[in-house]
Formats: C-alpha cells, structure tokens, sequence
C-alpha cells in the first residue's frame, strides 16, 4: 500500500512540476499554429508515458496513475489535435505493456481526454474563460468516469478496485487536475490579454490602409477594388468580396470583384434586385447573412445558383448607407459553411461605413483624409503608449521584453534611484519629471553600445548582448558609470543635488520575462541590503529567490502578521479627527514593517491577494467596532468584481450589522477610479449594495489624469480624494491651484465633501482651508500607524 501510495504521490509531483515548468514556459509561446500543436501532443504524449512508467499497481497487468488528469487538462487548454496526439502515443505504450487492464487503459486515455475536449467546447471557447471551480468539477466528471470504467473487468477484480480507487480518483486527481489546471489557466489568460492589444492595433493598422487605397484611387471602380484587396486582411475566410452599386430604380451593376480565382460575376455586370428578400433587409440597414447557401435556398435571390456552382457556401452581404438610403452593398462570400463570425461582421460593417461616403460623394476626400491623419496619428500614439515611456521618450518593460528575447546572451542592468520621493516632495513633481528625463538622457550618452529603458517610476534599465561584448568588460563599465553618474551634480532652479542607485546586473540564457523577473529579485535584494551593486547570473535556482518571498508572505499570514496601520483624517472645519483609512502592512519576524509596495504584488501573482483583503477587512472591523470613528478601507475595482471577496465583506457587514457590533455608516469604502475595469456593471452593482446597507464610497486619486465626471455621479460617492500630486504642487503650481479649485467647485455643486491626500505642511493646510476642501490627510496631519498607537496602548 505504501508503494502504491508513493507512485500516486509521485505522480502528482511529476505533474505539478510540469505545470510550474509551463508557468515560466508558457510567455514564450505562440499558441495556434500547427506546429504548435504537434509539438505540444507530442509533449503530452512524452509526459503520459513517463507517468506510466511510475504507475500505481493494484493488480497484475492493472496499472493506474495520473494520465487521465494530464488528459483531461490538455483537451481543455491545447484543444483537439494536441489531445489527440498524446492519446495515440499514450495508447501505443499503454498496449505494449499488455496486461488485462490495456483495454481499460486505453479507453481511460481517450475517455479524459475526450472529457477535456468537451469541457473546452462546452466553456472556454463559448466565453473565452474557464473558472476555477469548472476546472474542479471536471475533474471529478473525469475521474468518476474512470471509476466506472473499472466495472469492465471481471467482478473480483473490480470490486477490488472500487475499494482502493475511489477515494484517491474522486478525491486526489481532481485536486491535482485543479492546481494543473490553475497554472495553466494563469498563462492563458495573460497571453491572451497580450493578443488583444496586438489585434486592436492590427486592426487599426489594416483600417488606416483601406483609407489610404481610397484616398489614392482615380475612379470609383479603383476605389471599391482597392477597399475589397484591403478586406483580405482583415477577414481570413474571405475568398472573394464584391461591391455592387443601386441605381434609382432599385437594379444594380457590379462595381469591383476582388477573387482569388476566376469569376463568373465580373464589373459591370447587371443584377435584378427589386422586391428582393436581401434588398428588403438591407434597406433597413441590417446586413444579410446566408450561413450555408445549399440549406437556405433564396430563389429570387439574383445570383444564387452561380454562387452555387462556384462552390460558394456562406454569403455576408452589408449595405452601404448614404443619408439613410441605400445606395450600394458589399458583399463577402466563403466556400465555408458558417464562415463569417461577429468579429468579421463589424469588420464589414466598419469598411462599408468608409466605403459609402467616398462612393456617393467626392466632396467627403478631404474629411476623409482628415480621418485618415486622425487615424495614423492615433496608431502612432498606440504604438508609442506600448512600446514608449511619454515623459522621458525612453522603451518601456513591453520593449524590454521583446529586445531580451531577440539576445543571445543578454546582460541586463537595473537601476533604482534611491528615495527619489524626496525630489517630488521637496522640490515639486516638476523638478523630480526634470530630473528623470535628465537621467534618461544621461543613461543614452553614458552606455552608448547598450539599450536604454524607463521601467518604472524612478527605475531605469540598461541592455546588452554579451556574446559580441564579455560580462567582465561590461561588469567594470557599469561599475565606473554608476560611480561617475553619482558623483555628477544635477540641477533644479539652482538648486544642486546629487542621486543615489542601486542596481543589479544579471546574465544569462532563458526567457525574457524569467530574466527580467530574476532581476527584479535581485534590485529588491540589493535595496534590503543597501549594496550600490548586486551581480548574479540567471539561472533556475535564482527563481528561488521569488519562492522565498512568497514563503514569507505565507507565514505572515498564518502568523497574523499582515496587519492595517491607520492614517487619521482632519476635520479642516472643526478641527478634530473624525475618520482613519486602513493601509496594508507585513511585519517582518525580525519586527521590521514593510510596504505593501514588496508583497501586494507578488501576492496578486500568485493568488493570495483575496485572502490578505479578507485579513485586512476583519482586523479593521475588529479594531473600530468601539471606536467613535469612521474607518475607510481600499479595494480595487477587482475586488468589487471578485464575487468571493465582494460577497465576503458584505456577509460580514451584515452579521457584524445584525449583532450589533459594526454599523456600516461607519465604513467608507475607497476606490480608484484609474484601473483597467473589466465588468464596470458588476462592480456598480456591489457599490449600490454597499451603499444600501449604509457605506459611504469614495472616489481615490481624483484628478490623476483618468477621472470621469459622469462616472462620479454614477457611483454616487460621497468622497472625492483629491489625487496627492495636485495638493504637492498648490503652493508653487497655478496650474494645479486651479484644477483643484474646479474640482472643490463640482464636489460643492453635487454635495460631495472632498478630501485632500498628501498635506505636509502648515502652508498646505491653510491653503485648502481657504479653498473649502472639508478633510485633509497626510504626514502633517499623522502617519500611519497600528491601532495600539492609537488607542495609546
């Protein structure tokens, strides 16, 4: 039994291995393409065999492991041909071992597999996501089928196996299948974050060159052939595209024919279309879609048997609106049945749009062209907002990634200038976006054989390849430029001062986003240690240093010791403190307090984020239940869309609320407007609710450069926090004075009170009493600290 066990365990560790091994994999492939494919069933197949290598013998000739978890996730993630692959070379091996469980075997292989395969049509491609808790249960469908599948054998045997089986085939594989599959699904959904971006700005690129064919073209027919030429691009299936003009009779001529072969519908050629049931719906403005031309026979359609005899399966027909009539339609045609998706459907919708002003009416060009210079201005922009930091013109991380990729021995630099806060608080925002494109500047000049890259707010990167140039020439190089960079003055308004680094330097093969990870892991090193320079070269173990920090993020937790400090907040009108907001800190087990700065991102990486909300959530609760203050915690827009961590804190409010121990009136919930919302609904919905059991909401960083007037109203909040950077820059900024003044003015007219983030001084403080802002926060006020302090225990 122990051996038994031991091969299931082992396994189970083979597979989680995999899993985390496709976890720093996966940024480096490109799903998709038929070699992909191949190469990922062959992979699969490989792994199921070296699972049954180690399997868990229950009789002889019956083996069991943990192939049916590895199958049943690659027919979910990897799709069919994959699947299909890893079960042929999974079947073959499993028959050469023989034994009276092969046949049972085998049909375990494809029974998971087909499972997976089902699971991926029936979730993951019809909304493009697969939850955790869906991944769970297919695994015990899998694995409960596989159960059943012992009731093949003869009777003693089976019931045999219904003893030992069930308990780890319902109970262990699912779980494992649960955290492989939770690994996988990670990668996934960043890769395709990553596609969407590059198809939007695909997309936008294609749309600009259509715009460019017409405002090139000489006559009509230039134009529509042109335009139907562009369309390829944008949808794939298309295998011939024609526009065909309306008269004011209603007949129509063939305008342009764009084909990949030759055509029985040529230019010029005339179509009956009156009274048609195509004319009737497009006049309406709504296309016309024949899915399958050989199901949906159109008889007064005009040239439906020609279609048919050329092979053509699905027609997409989009009418081209000019002043409301119809004066034109484009239409698209596949020798596929159902070809034509919603994606290509706006597509069509889009060029046609393009299409009818330039085909009724000439005197549109120069709007056109406009439109055009609008549009490749707005690519430029996208192109620049990816790749390109705006303040200091310098390559951003996305860049940083692309070029590490293209290196053979990359040797990457990283640098972090030390407190440069101090420069924004001291001398303004001004002076500290001076001083970084000064640096940036500086960073060109110095290490001209290199790459230069704004990764951060005040961290900067510097990238080599060390197979033309040795680690050591480079390793003195930086030593003696960062020396001489510390060593030169910058300037402000005559004022001088000097900077502070520290870096890391690190080389080796791998992939990009490992490397640069690596790095980061080695810059934080090098700040806790307070070294100018920490130099290591990339290599597995180096992951370990990331492990570390995330073992000491779990025993944090487990300890309690992730605990909220509390910063008060100033009444301006009457001079007392009224309310505190929570913010997140981790005690180090030496005491040491450290930002979340170190441990809520990482923490989002790996999973964990939900659970430190909730920790936070009940220990603010907790330490304000007797206190005669308001209290405001920080969630994300990301936790009002999470239903587990939404859910979470309004069950609690409500048993807190039900027993008297918590009113909610008491609770301000703090959200930032600025991050990326993914369901804007959904997290509506949960603010109303918070509002309806007496939360008040406010509105974080207003005035960052994201904020949306309509939006304020929408959420109905009863806090604006005017962004810290506007307030820092009051005494010395007109600019930033009136912007404040604006915004005080709204918050009056709509009857919300507003707060001011980051007062510092006694000046500050008068300021905003004189502009009418109602509560101020920052250091001058009181610095965060933990409820013992407060209370003065």
């Amino acid at each position: 039994m122990v051996a038994h066990l031991k091969a299931l365990i082992e396994n189970a560790a083979l597979l989680i291995s995999l899993a985390l091994v496709f976890d720093f994999a996966a940024p480096k492939l490109r799903k998709g393409s038929l070699t992909w494919q191949v190469a990922v069933g062959v992979v699969v197949g490989i792994i199921d065999v070296a699972l049954m290598a180690t399997p868990w013998r229950l009789v002889p000739g019956v083996l069991f492991d943990a192939r049916t978890v590895l199958m049943s996730i690659s027919g979910l993630f990897f799709g069919e041909i994959p699947t299909g692959i890893g079960a042929v070379i999974a079947s073959l091996y499993r028959f050469s071992t023989g034994g009276e469980g092969a046949f049972a075997g085998v049909l375990s292989i494809c029974l998971s597999g087909f499972i997976g395969v089902l699971w991926r049509r029936m979730i993951l491609q019809k909304k493009g996501d697969v939850t955790l808790f869906e991944i769970l249960v297919m695994g015990f469908v899998v694995h409960l089928s596989i159960v059943l599948v012992t009731f093949l054998f003869r009777e003693s045997i089976s019931e045999h196996l219904a003893v030992h089986l069930s308990l780890p085939m319902i109970v262990v594989h699912p779980t494992v299948t649960l955290l492989v599959g939770a690994l996988i699904r990670k990668q996934y959904l960043l890769l395709e974050s990553e596609e969407n971006l590059k198809q939007a700005y695909e997309r936008l690129r294609l749309l600009h060159e259509i715009d460019r064919a017409i405002l090139e073209a000489e006559s009509l027919q230039d134009i529509a052939h042109d335009v139907l030429t562009s369309i390829g691009g944008l949808v794939s299936s298309c295998h011939r595209a024609s526009v065909v003009m309306i008269d004011s009779e209603g007949d129509g001529y063939v305008l342009a024919v764009c084909s990949e072969t030759e055509t029985s519908v040529k230019p010029g050629m005339k179509v009956s279309l009156k009274n048609t049931p195509m004319i009737k719906r497009l006049s309406s403005g709504d296309p016309w879609y024949v899915k399958d031309l050989k199901k949906e026979h159109i008889k007064d359609f005009y040239i439906h048997s020609i279609l048919l005899e050329e092979g053509v399966r699905s027609l997409l027909s989009v009418p081209l609106i000019y002043q409301g009539n119809l004066i034109g339609i484009l239409n698209l045609s596949s020798r596929l049945a159902n070809a034509f998706s919603d994606s290509d459907l706006e597509i069509a919708k889009e060029v046609a749009d393009h299409l009818s002003l330039v085909l009724q009416n000439t005197n549109m060009k120069e709007q056109l062209r406009k439109y055009s210079r609008e549009l490749e201005k707005r690519l430029k922009e996208l192109r620049f907002l990816y790749y390109f930091d705006v303040l200091t013109k310098l390559p951003k991380r996305e860049k940083l990634l692309a070029d590490l990729e293209s290196k053979r021995l990359p040797t990457l630099l990283l640098l972090d200038v030390y407190i440069f806060k101090n420069i924004n608080r001291l001398l303004g925002r001004e002076a500290g976006d001076y001083v970084l494109v000064d640096l940036g500047n500086k960073l060109r000049s110095t290490f001209q054989d290199a790459f230069v890259y704004r990764t951060g707010a005040d961290e900067f990167a510097v990238l080599w390849d060390a197979s033309s140039k040795s680690v050591e020439s480079i390793l003195e190089m930086v030593k003696e430029q960062i020396e001489r960079l510390e060593n030169s003055p910058f300037y402000w308004k005559g004022e001088e001062f000097f900077l502070t680094f520290f870096c890391s330097l690190t080389y080796g093969e791998g992939d990009g986003e490992s490397i640069l990870s690596f790095g980061y892991d080695l810059l934080k090193e090098a700040q806790e240690k307070r070294q100018k320079l920490l130099v290591e070269p990339y290599s597995r173990e180096g992951e370990e240093n990331r492990l570390t920090l995330v073992k000491k993020i779990r025993r944090a937790i487990n300890d309690g010791r992730i605990v909220p400090f509390y910063q008060p907040i100033l009444n301006v009108k009457t001079g007392n403190i009224e309310k505190f907001e929570a913010l997140a800190r981790m005690i180090d087990e030496d005491g040491t307090v450290i930002s979340p700065y170190y441990f809520l991102r990482i923490s989002q990486d790996i999973g964990i984020y939900p659970e430190i909300t909730k920790l936070i959530v009940l220990k603010v609760l907790e330490d304000f239940k007797d206190l005669p203050y308001s209290v405001s915690i920080n969630l994300s827009f990301h936790d009002l869309e999470d239903k587990e961590t939404a859910g979470f804190l309004v069950t609690t409010l409500e048993k807190l609320k039900s027993g008297g121990k918590f009113d909610p009136e008491r609770l301000v919930i703090e959200v930032v407007e600025s991050e990326e919302i993914t369901s804007y609904e959904v997290a509506l919905n949960m603010l109303r609710k918070f509002k309806q059991m007496g939360c008040k909401i406010a509105l974080d960083d207003f005035g960052s450069g994201y904020s949306n007037l309509s939006n304020i109203i929408k959420l109905n909040v009863d806090y604006i926090k005017i962004d810290g950077s506007l307030i820092k820059e009051l005494l010395n900024g007109e600019e930033s004075r009136r912007l404040v003044k604006a915004i005080v003015e709204f918050a009056q007219e709509v009857e919300i009170k507003t707060v001011a983030e980051f007062v510092e001084s006694e000046a500050v403080l008068q300021m905003i009493t004189e502009m009418g802002i109602d509560y101020a926060q920052g250091y001058y006020i009181g610095k965060p600290n933990p409820i013992e302090k407060i209370l003065g225990t």
